[in-house]
């Protein structure tokens, strides 16, 4: 499908690198190329795949988010990295899911919340925070309705506006 393509790195897809054009190629199968992703980014010790200390890969080794300026612009860009929801993605501070190791890589990072990588965020030098781990970031990726935030079984009370003034409550459960 694709011949002699040549990128720099910043394309968003590989139709923008140069190439001859579409179809246009003299390969055999025996050519084919293959890429394989690692990902750079994990959630640890949450309560489920959604949720937990934030750590990113630097030099070949896991570190962590300094909570310095973490919020939930942030979060959104964490969760979009990880390819789950962002919506309502909420950031946590203070090592919420625990303390982590090594380097922390980022510190006072700022982001708009529309980035596709941390990366494009503003951010000091990376690794060289002064923060210490009991301040690494976490987040808790988006949630599309209350019974995600709340334990189950939950009891909301609620009035009932009559002449009688009714009383009732709502249970949600799983």
């Amino acid at each position: 499908m694709y011949d002699d393509v040549v990128c720099t790195g910043s394309e968003a897809e590989l139709l923008n690198c140069h190439h001859p054009g579409l179809g246009i190629n003299d390969c055999l199968h025996g050519e084919d190329a293959g890429v394989k992703c690692d990902s750079f980014i994990r959630l640890v010790g949450g309560d489920d795949a959604n949720s937990g200390r934030v750590e990113v890969m630097f030099h070949n080794e896991w570190g962590t988010i300094c909570d310095d300026k973490f919020n939930n612009n942030i979060a959104k860009v964490v969760c979009r990295m990880l390819g789950k929801p962002t919506d309502n993605a909420v950031a946590f501070g203070e090592a919420y899911f625990g303390a982590g190791s090594g380097t922390i890589v980022f510190q006072d990072i700022t982001c708009n919340g529309t980035e596709a990588d941390l990366i494009h965020c503003r951010h000091t030098a990376m690794g060289y925070a002064h923060c210490n781990h009991n301040e690494d970031a976490g987040v808790r990726c988006g949630k599309d309705n209350l019974t995600n935030f709340l334990p189950l079984p939950y009891i909301f009370k609620y009035y009932i506006t009559t002449k009688h003034n009714a009383f009732g409550r709502l249970i949600l459960t799983a």
